[in-house]
């Protein structure tokens, strides 16, 4: 904390040039109760003490200073200060875009923003990937969303957005079309339809894909026909883990030459016995 080395005139008291600690607190005290605007704006402008400027700043309601403070003020408490008193959505968005380098004042601006069109805005045009993901994380209305499934191409924002979409149509479709494995993996994560997630568990192009599907299959029929015949190892692997039947593993195990897939029925059928 800076200590007073010039005379400081507030109001109509005069401060001496002092060290001792009382005249500082004295003076600051004196500056929370003062409540003239321009003297105020006077204060957390220009003082040189960094705690006199965060004192007066918590006072003030103008929109316009407060922002040149939130982004200009060489202390970062002044700064959080200020942006703590803005209440303007533009201004804040303006904060969030233009001082992305100044993590945590950027981010508490952006925790004031209600407005879902600034918030879709950020998604669409922050440089900075941690507030796009804050972004999304405040978002709440599904057309906005659907929409920015529809316009964003990162693929880790997309699988962010999808983690909030409710319609179940929606979903569906990106679980059966989206052209990012990944994106659909997370789809198939937030879908029950047994039916829906058979079929794509049986003929995704994808082994991630799949194997997310088959971790929600319910049917061991299912699950004996993916053992049998998908291409990939850990897919089939996986697929033996959520069969809870020894008597299907008795048959599968008839059936199979592969040592392999066979070992793992064996070790399924011993993890089985041991409940």
């Amino acid at each position: 904390m800076e200590e007073l080395t010039n005379s400081s005139e507030i109001g109509a008291i005069t401060f001496k040039p002092e060290t001792e600690s009382s005249a500082y607190h004295q003076r600051i005290e004196t500056i929370r109760q003062i409540s003239d605007e321009g003297m105020l704006k006077r204060i957390a402008s220009s003082d040189p003490d960094y705690y006199a400027r965060q004192i007066a700043t918590e006072k003030l309601s103008d929109q316009s200073l407060l922002f040149n403070i939130a982004k200009n003020d060489r202390d970062y408490y002044v700064r959080m200060a200020a942006v703590d008193k803005i209440r303007d959505q533009k201004l804040l968005f303006q904060i969030v875009m233009e001082c992305r380098d100044d993590y945590y004042v950027c981010k508490e601006a952006l925790n004031k923003i209600y407005d879902p069109e600034l918030l879709e805005n950020v998604v669409s045009e922050a440089d900075d990937h941690d507030t796009r993901i804050m972004a999304v994380s405040a978002i709440s209305d599904q057309d906005i969303l659907k929409r920015l499934l529809l316009t964003i191409h990162d693929f880790s924002i997309r699988t962010e957005v999808i983690k909030k979409i409710k319609n179940v149509d929606v979903l569906r479709n990106i679980a059966l079309t989206d052209n990012d494995y990944y994106v659909r993996g997370i789809a198939v994560q937030m879908l029950d339809d047994q039916s829906l997630l058979e079929t794509i568990a049986l003929n995704d192009p994808d082994y991630y894909v799949r194997n997310e599907a088959l971790l929600k299959i319910e049917n061991p029929q299912v699950l004996l026909e993916i053992i049998k015949n998908d291409d990939d190892f850990e897919v089939r692997k996986k697929a033996i883990s959520r069969i809870n039947d020894t008597h299907l593993l008795d048959e599968l195990l008839k059936e199979t030459s592969d040592n392999f897939i066979s070992k793992k029925i064996k070790k399924r059928k011993e993890e089985i016995q041991l409940r």
